[in-house]
């Protein structure tokens, strides 16, 4: 694997932990179901863990972890789509459900060389 792949992969995992915690915040807000819900509070604390470790490889690894490639925003839309959708199937959803607040920060494209 190169340099590049390796970075595509990760920037990819990245955004995938990242739209991880948005559905499990999504998925809480819409949770009857006490056992279920602390299942998912569960897993949210780990993908948020996981997000930090990623962000600790990409500051070892001197990668920008806020790079855009066409991969990452496949990802995203993806975490999207199933943030929109959650509320659909819930019973208890709000008025206004706010898809706006996919907090991912812009993304932008930098020439590091790597």
């Amino acid at each position: 694997m190169n340099e590049t792949q390796m970075k595509e992969l990760l920037l990819q995992s990245l955004e995938h932990e990242i739209g991880g915690v948005k559905i499990y915040e999504t998925a809480l807000k819409c949770a009857q179901n006490e056992d279920l819900r602390e299942e998912w509070e569960r897993y949210h604390s780990e993908t948020e863990t996981h997000v930090r470790i990623l962000r600790d490889v990409f500051s070892a690894l001197q990668l920008n972890p806020e790079e855009a490639s066409p991969g990452r925003e496949i990802i995203r839309e993806m975490g999207i789509s199933l943030v929109k959708g959650l509320p659909q199937v819930s019973p208890q959803r709000p008025k206004s459900w706010p898809v706006s607040a996919w907090s991912s920060p812009k993304r932008r494209t930098t020439s590091t060389g790597n």
